[in-house]
Parts: C-alpha cells; sequence; structure tokens
C-alpha cells in the first residue's frame, strides 16, 4: 500500500491511498497544528511514515509485506520496513512466527539444532521443541535415527528388545536388528549362544537348531561324524535332528543317501541291501516283474528262478500245484510228465509200471503196461509171450498160446495143427504122423501113413493092400478085391486077386476066360 500527500491547506490535507488492486481517494480532516507541520503524524496500521525528497510515504512495517501489508507468513521474516520488498525464507530446516522481523527469529525445526544452519540431530540424538537449543542424548541401550524429534524415536539398539523397565538384552537363541525391533527366536538353520546379540549365526552345512536356537544339531537325514554332519548311508534314514546314528531301513524299505524316512517297496518285493531307490526293490522268491514293473506270482505248473529272477516252467518229470512256489515237485518214482505240468495226476507212470493211487507199482511177471499212464497191467495176448515187463513178443511161426493166461516165455508158444516142434522151431508135421495141434504128435494107426502137416487121425489112409474096416483099423485086403485109400474094391466077376491086392491090374481072369480089350 502507497500513501501520498497530495495538497496541504490550513485545516485540511489530502492524500491518494493507492493500493495493487484499486485507487482509494480519502480526505483526512487533519487538526491546524497536524496540518501546519511537515510531517505525516500516523500511517495505517502496519505501516511506517518514510520520506523520500520532498514526498512523504507510508511503507509496510518491518515483518509487513505486500500490498496489504501483511504479516510475513511462518518461515519468513523481513527486517525492512518497504512495501516493495518481500519476505526473506528462513534457512532450511528452521520456521518464524508471523511477522518475524530478523533472522534470529528463525528457530531449527524439531529434530535439528544449530550448528551450519540447522542441521539434523545426529544418531543417537533428539530435538523436541522448535528452537535453537542442542539435542539432547538418547537414553542407555537406544539409538535413534538423524533428525530425530521425540524421545519416542528413541529405539532399542540391535540386541535389544524394549519392556516395562527399559530397553533389555535379547535373549540366547535370539536377536534383534536394532531401531526397535523385537527379539526374534534364531531360525531354523541360525543359531546364538550370546545374549544382546544383533544377529544370528549360520549353523554349519547340514546343521539345524532343534529348539533353543543356543546350539546346532545335523539336521534329519544326516548324523555327526567327527565333527562334521555326514548324510545318512543308503537305506538307512534319521527322521529327527540331533547327533544321533543314522537306522537302517528294513529288508522291504529303501533310502537314497540324506533320507530322513524309508520308501516302502511295492508289494511283493524285498529290497537288495543297500537299496537307495525303488530300483532296488527285487520281487521275492515266487514272483516275477511284468512289464509294468509290479511282481506278479508264479502260477501253478511253474517255479522261480534264483538265477534269472523269473518264474520258469517246471522241467519234464516234475510238477506244482502251488502258486509262489521256489521249485517243483518230483514226479513219483518210475513216472514222467511233461514241462510246466501243474498237478501229481500229470505225472504218467512208465511202461512196464501202472498207477496205484499216486505210486507207480511194477507189473508182475507175465504181465505187461507197454503206454505210459496205464492204470492195469495186462497179460500178452495170445500168440505172444512175455519178455519183460513192458512188451510180448510174437509166437514163432506156426505155433500158438491157445489162450490168454500168463505165458512167460516161448515154451508157451505150442505149434499149430499140422506141425510139430522141432528146436523151438515149427515144422510140417513129419509123414506117418498127425499133429493135431498145442504140441500134440500122434503115430498113424497101424497099416496106415499120412502125408507132412497132417493134423489128424482122420488124415491117416491105409497102405495100399489094407482097407479101412473100422475107423482106425486097417485089414488085409482079401482074396478077390483089391485095396486102395481105404476102400475095398472087389474084382470083376471071372476074376481074382491075392490078398493085400492094391490095383484092379491085380484081379486076374479065371481059367477059361480071358481079358477083353
Amino acid at each position: 500500500m502507497y500513501v501520498f500527500r497530495l495538497m496541504q491547506s490550513v485545516n485540511a490535507a489530502l492524500f491518494l491511498v493507492i493500493s495493487a488492486t484499486h485507487l482509494t481517494v480519502a480526505v483526512e480532516l487533519l487538526s491546524s497544528s497536524e496540518a501546519l507541520g511537515t510531517n505525516i503524524s500516523s500511517c495505517p496500521a502496519n505501516m511506517v511514515f518514510r520520506q523520500t525528497g520532498d514526498i512523504e510515504t507510508c511503507v509496510c512495517d518491518a515483518g509487513f509485506t505486500g500490498a496489504e501489508c501483511d504479516p510475513c507468513v511462518p518461515g519468513t521474516f523481513k527486517s525492512i520496513a518497504s512495501s516493495s520488498l518481500p519476505c526473506s525464507s528462513c534457512p532450511q530446516y528452521s520456521t518464524s512466527l508471523p511477522g518475524s522481523t530478523d533472522l534470529s527469529d528463525c528457530l531449527c525445526l524439531a529434530g535439528y539444532t544449530p550448528g551450519d544452519g540447522c542441521e539434523p540431530c545426529q544418531e543417537g540424538t533428539y530435538k523436541v521443541l522448535v528452537a535453537n537449543i542442542e539435542c539432547s542424548v538418547c537414553p542407555d541401550d537406544t539409538h535413534s535415527k538423524l533428525n530425530s524429534s521425540s524421545i519416542s524415536d528413541c529405539l532399542c539398539v540391535a540386541g535389544y528388545e524394549s519392556s516395562d523397565i527399559g530397553c533389555v538384552p535379547c535373549a540366547a537363541g535370539s536377536s534383534s536388528s536394532g531401531y526397535g525391533d523385537t527379539c526374534i527366536s534364531c531360525g531354523s538353520k541360525f543359531y546364538q549362544p550370546l545374549q544382546g546379540q544383533a544377529e544370528c549365526l549360520n549353523c554349519p552345512e547340514f546343521m539345524v537348531n532343534i529348539g533353543n536356537a543356543i546350539e546346532c544339531h545335523c539336521e534329519a537325514g544326516y548324523y555327526l561324524d567327527g565333527g562334521i554332519c555326514s548324510a545318512c548311508a543308503s537305506a538307512t534314514f534319521k527322521a529327527l535332528p540331533g547327533n544321533e546314528s543314522c537306522a537302517a531301513c528294513d529288508a522291504t524299505s529303501y533310502a537314497a543317501p540324506g533320507s530322513q524316512f524309508c520308501h516302502p517297496c511295492p508289494p511283493n518285493t524285498t529290497a537288495r541291501f543297500p537299496a537307495s531307490s525303488v530300483e532296488d526293490c527285487e520281487c521275492n522268491p515266487g514272483f516275477e516283474s511284468n512289464e509294468n514293473s509290479t511282481c506278479i506270482e508264479c502260477s501253478i505248473g511253474k517255479y522261480w528262478n534264483d538265477s534269472s529272477n523269473t518264474c520258469e516252467k517246471c522241467p519234464a518229470n516234475t510238477y506244482q500245484d502251488e502258486r509262489v512256489q521256489v521249485d517243483c515237485k518230483p514226479c513219483t518214482t518210475n513216472s514222467i510228465s511233461e514241462e510246466g505240468s501243474d498237478a501229481a495226476t500229470d505225472c504218467f507212470c512208465e511202461p512196464g509200471f501202472r498207477h496205484s493211487g499216486l505210486q507207480c507199482l511194477a507189473c508182475s511177471d507175465g504181465y505187461i503196461s507197454e503206454s505210459y499212464g496205464s492204470s492195469i497191467c495186462e497179460v500178452c495176448p495170445q500168440d505172444h509171450y512175455w519178455l519183460n515187463t513192458t512188451s510180448c513178443h510174437p509166437c514163432p511161426d506156426f505155433s500158438s498160446t491157445y489162450d490168454t493166461h500168463v505165458k512167460l516165455d516161448a515154451a508157451a508158444c505150442l505149434c499149430v495143427a499140422g506141425y510139430e516142434k522141432t528146436s523151438l522151431v515149427c515144422v510140417p508135421c513129419e509123414t506117418n504122423y498127425t499133429c493135431p495141434g498145442q504140441g500134440v504128435k500122434e503115430l498113424c494107426f497101424p497099416n496106415s501113413t499120412s502125408e507132412a502137416g497132417s493134423t489128424d487121425q482122420t488124415q491117416c489112409t491105409c497102405l495100399p493092400g489094407f482097407w479101412l474096416s473100422s475107423p482106425s483099423v486097417c485089414d488085409i485086403c482079401p482074396e478077390n478085391n483089391y485095396c486102395l485109400e481105404n476102400s475095398i474094391i472087389p474084382c470083376e466077376h471071372d476074376s481074382s486077386s491075392p490078398e493085400y491086392s492094391f490095383s484092379e491090374e491085380q484081379c486076374i481072369c479065371n481059367a477059361g476066360y480071358m481079358l477083353l480089350t
């Protein structure tokens, strides 16, 4: 605001009041004594008189500025009366009251202290007031950050935490990083044997703390070995942290090195020591692995081969009627079976033996069984004689056994009709004899004969000159007859013949007669 005196009279003076936003003309009546003087006796509020040459003006007083001569805002000051000068800013981190008139009116903010200007309170100190005083030191075992402005900014230092009685050290097994942190127990991989520490220490490799975090022990799956933690070996485990030795897995489980527990092998398998993976789980005896790596039982007719770890067919002459077996059962003595037999009844008695339940009994002399699995022994068929328990032999040519009774040797073979035995060979029956069979040889009745190979007495014929007067009787052919082939034939009339005649030519004409031709 600017104020100028335009004229002066005896009784009054006229002033022009000019502001930045409008023009105001005011008439101020002054007392005669004031009007006659040479100075302005008073200016509006917050203004003071100033004369420049012949011009007298009212200007903003120190601490005021602007068109309306407003007080300098907080954080600023103006030490010179002037309507044209602005208020100056206090130094950084300081402030002042409204209408401040001097640099000394600028006070350092809370958290700042006089120095080269206003400097932050150093770590470990604080200042609450807006004033140009030094920072206060934090209580014992506390610390603050730069430019702290309250005692509450003084927080417990690292390794301590706040309590009802102030900052107390962290217990062993815990730590705090400072600035008000609470004490936190060391993590599983850390430990701290001392109290009042800012950080926990790393446990050595493969070690953890086990509760109190004061010391480290081998983690699960490891054991203490000469001061260091070593992994549990294959097929062993340790479920909990500690320095104890590892325990062995049982025969049906496996574990890789450093395991905390044992893995069960699949069904029907056993672990091959030291088993570290499922591949070390082998099928139990009596089981084999299929295409899905599942152990399946050996079926009947098979056994488990420990060399190949597979189920194989039972070899010939054995059988297996049970599952999950490691060998085959032998067939009963004197019997055989095919490969892969699965029952005792698959074992068949050999020739020369017969089944009696599950046993094979030898055939008695004179009896045979020619095929496998016979249930009975039989006598040799007709016209055969016994060689052994498995075979019979045909009788020699022209001989027969005549029945099926037991025939133990070739002597049981008798020559058939028309044949007689000579040196165990049957030859045609001798002339003058008949051979009716079954080894019988008979001489023809007297005065008769037979051809070789004759079979009975009816084949015996009377000799020439004899006739069959009755069965098996050859009489002398009487006179006047001739006898031929068992017959008696009378001579022609008027002819005669002697006894024993056997031809018609032997009939001679009687005396006085002649033979007509």
